[in-house]
């Protein structure tokens, strides 16, 4: 029966065989760093500036016509002041598509955080989130009917091409401004609360997805810094662990460029470059297969936007800027 498909049907079956039985995963930027609050909402609001815009692009499996495609936009705000504990919103939309749209994905969610200055020196804080929304999946498959017992019946068609689902996200961090030339953050986020459940031949869901990160700037140089990180998604059966770092090369108060390496384990060695300038940064990065799949897909290629508006004035955030751009 196969042997009659073209390929481009055999990718949709078992794609959507994918999505409707075995328990459809998350989507991952390899970018982890610069995906803001994606991945926690705890996040939401967490920056230095008064306001962000990030805009981020991903082809997977290059090799492959009709592979997935990955795109989101998001945007929040918070004053931070140095006196008063803060709360930052944000919204947050991606969207998922492959075989050409004929497989489509939305989701669209408010975030809001609450960070708390457990220190009078502002050096620690605690940030709880909570992200809540709309997430739909789209199927355009022009009446495509499936061999029988392929999922279990006979002669089985797609009879809801459209399905929707609510989707909530609960997240903590916990951030550390030791020393000027050192802080960290952790986090963990617990996305998708009671799963997402859609229909498309059968009721199926998607499980929640647990969520666990840190990362860290060590600057060891007046004018360079290194940033550690780390991001493990746990998601039905399936983990996923992404380790690597990005060295900063600081030329000026407005200028500055970066390069990193990371690895997603046994799937994928991401190096990444890019650049700031102002309030603009932008990076590229390229996943390089490294397993079985290496021959057959490809590698894939991402680009994040992003733009910091507005420095808040504080403390806090002087301190670290000085030392950060050097400067007197």
């Amino acid at each position: 029966m196969l042997q009659y498909f073209k390929l481009d049907k055999i990718l949709l079956i078992l794609l959507l065989f994918s999505f409707s039985y075995s328990g459809a995963q998350d989507f991952t930027f390899s970018q982890h760093n610069n995906a803001t609050f994606l991945y926690n909402p705890a996040l939401t609001g967490h920056l230095a500036g008064a306001y962000r815009l990030s805009l981020m692009s991903r082809q997977q499996w290059m090799s492959i016509d009709g592979g997935f495609k990955n795109y989101s936009f998001t945007g929040d705000m918070n004053r931070f002041s140095a006196t008063d504990n803060t709360i930052g919103f944000g919204f947050m939309a991606t969207a998922e598509e492959s075989m050409d749209g004929k497989l489509k994905g939305t989701n669209v969610l408010g975030s809001m955080a609450y960070h708390l200055s457990i220190d009078k020196d502002l050096k620690y804080y605690l940030s709880v989130g909570f992200q809540a929304g709309w997430y739909q999946n789209r199927y355009n498959v022009n009446n495509l009917k499936f061999e029988s017992g392929l999922f279990g019946g006979v002669n089985e068609v797609i009879t809801k091409p459209v399905t929707s689902s609510t989707d909530i996200r609960l997240g903590l961090n916990w951030t550390s401004y030791l020393t000027p030339k050192f802080e960290f953050k952790m986090g963990a986020a617990y996305l998708h609360v009671g799963g997402l459940q859609e229909e498309l031949i059968e009721v199926s869901v998607t499980p929640a997805t647990v969520v666990t990160h840190g990362d860290a700037i060590w600057r060891f140089h007046p004018k360079m810094q290194l940033l550690p990180s780390f991001l493990i998604l746990s998601q039905g059966g399936a983990r996923q662990f992404n380790f690597g770092t990005t060295l900063n090369r600081t030329f000026n108060e407005e200028t500055q460029a970066f390069l990193g390496v990371h690895w997603r384990v046994n799937d994928a060695i991401i190096p990444s470059i890019g650049g700031r300038y102002k309030s603009i940064q932008l990076a590229v990065s390229y996943d390089f297969t490294i397993s079985k799949l290496m021959g057959a897909t490809g590698g894939s290629m991402e680009v994040s936007f992003s733009y910091l508006g507005q420095f808040a004035r504080t403390r806090h955030v002087d301190d670290m800027d000085k030392d950060f751009f050097n400067v007197d």
